[in-house]
C-alpha cells in the first residue's frame, strides 16, 4: 500500500508543477484554449492519442481479451487503422481552415464559419452534442477511476469521486490546454511503462509451460489453443460481422471532436507530419502490449477467475495482488496502478477542456454575450468552467455503468460527427443543409440500432445490433454520408467565397 501511496503522490505532485508552471504563461483566451497554437509535434501526437483511447489501451482492451480470447483483439487493427487515417486525411485540412478562421478553436466554432456567415444553428447543434458527450463522458471515466481506486485503496466510492473530480478540474483550470498537452504526454509515458510491468513480472514468475498451465487452469473457453486464436472468441468460430464491429472502432476517431480540436491547435505542416508519425508509434506499441497484457493477466491473477459480469474487477484485483507481494513487485504494481489513473485522467482532462471550451467561445461569448467586449477573458472561462465541473460533479454520482455509456458515448459521437467532418473537408458542394441532415440521420441510427426492437426473433424482438451482430458504427457512418451527400445536392449552393476556400485549403495555399 505504501509504494502505491507513494508512487500516486509523486505522480500527482508532477502534474500540478505543470500546471502550476503553465498557470504562469498563460495570458490570454487564446492561449488558454490552444495554447497559442505553438504545441510541439511529440505532445500533440502523444497527447492526443492518449486522452482519446487510453481508457480503452490499459482497461477495456486487456479485460475484454481476458474474458473472450484473442479473437476480441481486431479492434486493435482497426483502432490503429483509424489513427492513421484521421491524422492523414483530417489533420492538415483542418489544421489550415482553422489557421484560415483565426479563433476557430473548436469543432463547432469550425462548422460555424465552414459554410458562411449563416450557420448559427449548425453552430449551435454541434457546440450542443459536443457539450453533452463531453458532460457525460466525464462523469463516466470519473466514476469508472472512482470504482477501480475504491477497490485498491478500500476508501468510499463517493469520496473518490470528489478527489478525482477535484484533481481533474483543478488541472485543467490552472494548466490550461497547453498544459494538459503537456502533462498528456507524461501520462502517455507512464502508460507505456504500465503496459510494460506485466510482461516483465509473468517474465520472472512464469516459465513458458507454467503460464500455459496457468492459462489452461483459468478455465478459458474452448481451451488455451482456441483462447490464442485470432478466429475465435470464448471458443466459438468469429463471425464475419464480428470482426467488422471491432475493425469499426477505428471510425470513431473520426467523430472525436477532442481529437478535431487537437488537428485545429498546430499551426504547421512539419508538426502535423511529425505530430502523425509518433501518434503511429505510440499507439501501435500501446495497443500491441495492451492485447499482450490480456491474455497474461489471465493467467497471473489465477486462481481468481472472473466471468462477464465482473470482467472490469481486472485493473483491481492485478494491482492488489501485486501489492500483496514484495517489494519489488509492489512498486511494479504501484507504476501499473499509476498508468491505469493516467490512462483515465488524460481522458478526463482532454473532456474536461474541450467542454469548457466550447461552453465558453461558442456558446456564452458568442451568443449570450456576443454583444459585451469582455475584459477578462479567463476569469470568464474558469468560472464557466467552475459551473459546468458542478453538473459533471452531480452525474458521477448517479449509478450506471461506466463501461456501457462509455461505448455508447463514442458511437453516438462517431454517428454525430463522424462523417460529416470528413465529407465537410473533401466535398467542395457539401452544404450546412446537408450537414446539419447528416448529422441527425447519423445519431438517429446509432440509438436506433443500439435499442429499438424492430426484429421478431423466436418469441420476443430483437435490436438490429444483437440481430445483426454488428455494432452501430458502421451503418450510422453510412447513412450519414448518403443523407448528407444527397441533402447537399437538393439544397441551395454554397457562395463562391466557401469555394475559393475550399480550394485554398486543398491547394495548401493557406
Amino acid at each position: 500500500m505504501t509504494a502505491l501511496l507513494i508512487t500516486t503522490i509523486i505522480y500527482l505532485s508532477t502534474l500540478f508543477i505543470i500546471g502550476a508552471v503553465y498557470l504562469a504563461k498563460i495570458r490570454t483566451l487564446n492561449e488558454f484554449c490552444i495554447g497559442a497554437r505553438k504545441v510541439k509535434s511529440v505532445d500533440i501526437g502523444f497527447s492526443a492519442q492518449i486522452s482519446e483511447l487510453g481508457v480503452f489501451i490499459v482497461i477495456l482492451i486487456p479485460a475484454n481479451i481476458y474474458l473472450m480470447g484473442v479473437g476480441s483483439a481486431w479492434i486493435i487493427a482497426g483502432l490503429f487503422l483509424g489513427v492513421l487515417f484521421t491524422w492523414y486525411l483530417m489533420s492538415y485540412r483542418l489544421m489550415r481552415y482553422s489557421n484560415k478562421y483565426k479563433n476557430a478553436y473548436t469543432l463547432p466554432a469550425y462548422f460555424g464559419k465552414r459554410y458562411g456567415k449563416r450557420s448559427d444553428i449548425l453552430s449551435v447543434a454541434c457546440a450542443s452534442i459536443n457539450i453533452l458527450f463531453d458532460i457525460l463522458m466525464c462523469a463516466s471515466l470519473i466514476r469508472l477511476l472512482a470504482i477501480i481506486t475504491s477497490a485498491v485503496f478500500g476508501l468510499s466510492l463517493r469520496f473518490n469521486i470528489v478527489i478525482i473530480f477535484l484533481t481533474c478540474i483543478g488541472l485543467v483550470m490552472i494548466g490550461g490546454y497547453s498544459g494538459s498537452t503537456k502533462m498528456n504526454f507524461v501520462n502517455a509515458i507512464l502508460v507505456i511503462m504500465a503496459l510494460l510491468v506485466l510482461p516483465i513480472v509473468c517474465m520472472i514468475l512464469f516459465k513458458a509451460d507454467e503460464l500455459i498451465v496457468a492459462l489452461m487452469n483459468s478455465r478459458v473457453s474452448g481451451g488455451v489453443t482456441r483462447y490464442l486464436n485470432l478466429m475465435a472468441i470464448k471458443g466459438d468460430d468469429i463471425s464475419i460481422m464480428k470482426i467488422l464491429s471491432q475493425l469499426s472502432w477505428g471510425l470513431t476517431l473520426f467523430g472525436l471532436p477532442g481529437m478535431m480540436a487537437k488537428f485545429m491547435s498546430i499551426d504547421k505542416a512539419r508538426t502535423v507530419k511529425h505530430g502523425g508519425r509518433n501518434a503511429y508509434l505510440i499507439t501501435l506499441f500501446a495497443l500491441f502490449f495492451a492485447t499482450l497484457n490480456g491474455v497474461l493477466v489471465r493467467a497471473f491473477i489465477y486462481p481468481v477467475i472472473l466471468r462477464s459480469d465482473g470482467f472490469m474487477n481486472v485493473p483491481s484485483l492485478t494491482v492488489n495482488k501485486l501489492k500483496s507481494m514484495s517489494i519489488g513487485y509492489q512498486i511494479a504494481g504501484g507504476i501499473l496502478f499509476v498508468g491505469m489513473i493516467a490512462a483515465v485522467l488524460a481522458m478526463i482532462i482532454s473532456k474536461m477542456a474541450s467542454g469548457f471550451t466550447v461552453m465558453y467561445c461558442d456558446i456564452i461569448k458568442m451568443r449570450i454575450l456576443k454583444k459585451y467586449r469582455i475584459k477578462k477573458n479567463l476569469l470568464a472561462i474558469r468560472i464557466t468552467a467552475a459551473g459546468v465541473g458542478a453538473v459533471i460533479l452531480g452525474l458521477s454520482f448517479v449509478e450506471i455503468e461506466p463501461y456501457k455509456v462509455i461505448r455508447l458515448l463514442i458511437i453516438c459521437a462517431s454517428g454525430f460527427f463522424g462523417a460529416v467532418t470528413l465529407l465537410s473537408l473533401y466535398d467542395k458542394r457539401m452544404n450546412k443543409y446537408g450537414s446539419l441532415a447528416g448529422m441527425i440521420s447519423g445519431l438517429f441510427i446509432s440509438l436506433f440500432w443500439s435499442f429499438i426492437e424492430v426484429i421478431k426473433y423466436d418469441d420476443g424482438l430483437q435490436t438490429l445490433e444483437n440481430y445483426t451482430g454488428l455494432n452501430a458504427i458502421i451503418p450510422s457512418f453510412v447513412i450519414s454520408v448518403i443523407v448528407a451527400f444527397i441533402v447537399s445536392r437538393l439544397t441551395p449552393d454554397v457562395t463562391d467565397k466557401v469555394k475559393s476556400e475550399f480550394d485554398e485549403v486543398k491547394n495548401r495555399i493557406s
